[in-house]
This record gives C-alpha cells, structure tokens and sequence, in this order.
C-alpha cells in the first residue's frame, strides 16, 4: 500500500505541487490512465480548494491499494460543493462534472469549519 498526506499552501501553484507530489509518490504504483485522472481529479479539487476556501493551507492525501485510489482534498471554511447546472456555452462550472465522470465515487463532509472531499476510483 502506498500512502501520503501533505499540506500544501494555498496559493495559485497548489494544484501544480499537488500533481507533483502525487505523480512522485504514485506515479510507479498506479497505471498512466488511472494515474492521468488521479492527476486530473486533484487538480481541481485542489483548485477548488484555493479559489473558494478559506485558510492558507490546503491538506491533500492519497492511498493506493487493493485495485484501489483513494484521495483527500480538505480546506478550511465550508462550501456548497455541488456541480453546477451544465452550460457549454460559458466557460466556468465544468470541473465537479470532470471529477464526477473521472471517479468511480466522490463526497464531501463541510463540518467544523472544514469541507473535506474524499474521492476513490480503480485501478485500471
């Protein structure tokens, strides 16, 4: 099992020191199309957490095991965490409807001044 939690601060290269970190750590345990949508998914939860949380650092982690990918994207201060409703036509709103179709489940536990978005997909 490969595992990792990190804090990264919540500035505009969160989500590239997300990437990196992850490609680092599981980039040799995790398939390149699994690991290509891990990739993306922290992406923008990661972004997500920097333009609409509160708080300067962001915790992200990850667990690889049994044919499975398990990540964590947590940020201070809560959020309404929902895709909004799909319009091509602008040019926001697209990314929880990327890591809705990339996962195979995704979550969000907004408590105690914390959301915390858990995600999990297999291996493929």
């Amino acid at each position: 099992m490969e595992v990792f939690e990190a804090h990264i601060e919540s500035s505009y290269a969160a989500a590239r020191q997300a990437r990196d970190l992850t490609r680092d750590r599981v980039g040799d345990v995790v398939p390149a199309a699994t690991l290509a949508d891990v990739l993306t998914v922290m992406t923008e939860l990661v972004t997500n957490a920097v333009r609409h949380g509160e708080g300067s650092v962001v915790r992200v982690g990850l667990a690889v095991s049994s044919g499975l990918v398990r990540g964590e994207v947590e940020n201070d201060g809560s959020a309404v965490f929902e895709p909004r409703e799909l319009d091509v036509r602008h040019s926001g709103g697209l990314g929880l409807h990327m890591v809705s179709a990339l996962v195979d489940d995704w979550s969000v536990v907004a408590e105690a001044g914390t959301t915390l978005v858990r995600f999990e997909l297999g291996l493929v």
